[in-house]
């Protein structure tokens, strides 16, 4: 995972996921390795949970080097049945709350990173794929923008694209 290669490389790991259980599976997968992580649960769908957090962080650590903004959701439906809002709220809504809540952090940090996670269906569309595709682009134009406003901070802002993943 995204967590375990950082955690490979020195990196104190914080999981965070709305699943409290996969978060504390990966963080003690993590710690089992000799590596350093804990586990937090939160939605990033939530702005108090995500400020909440970002207190935490900025308690124990004063500084965010790298943010990962990995949570995201798709379905497969036609788009007059698509659940808009779940998908937007999390996939875009989430990566600007997350980059947004953090911004003091990364920036105490000096050379900090922002890593968004976008998709290949960006540019690439199937059907009943249009929400997905949609957000995902919508991620990677706010990465565009996102490179330009935190670069004075020494804050890179990039966007993976993969292909497909499974998941659960």
């Amino acid at each position: 995972t995204i967590a375990e290669t950082f955690a490979r490389e020195g990196a104190h790991v914080v999981v965070a996921d709305r699943d409290g259980a996969a978060a504390g599976e990966t963080a003690s997968v993590i710690v089992k390795s000799n590596g350093a992580a804990q586990a937090e649960t939160i939605d990033v769908t939530d702005t108090e949970q995500v400020k909440a957090l970002m207190k935490r962080l900025a308690k124990t650590f004063g500084r965010l080097d790298v943010l990962v903004n990995n949570a995201g959701v798709g379905e497969r439906s036609d788009f007059d049945d698509v659940a808009w809002d779940r998908v937007w709220k999390t996939n875009v809504d989430g990566t600007v709350r997350c980059a947004r809540e953090a911004f003091d952090l990364l920036k105490a940090s000096g050379r900090a990173s922002v890593i968004n996670l976008s998709s290949v269906m960006a540019t690439k569309h199937t059907r009943q794929m249009s929400v997905y595709s949609t957000t995902k682009g919508a991620v990677s134009a706010l990465s565009r923008s996102l490179a330009v406003e935190y670069a004075p901070y020494g804050i890179r802002v990039n966007a993976l694209c993969p292909g497909y993943v499974e998941t659960a």
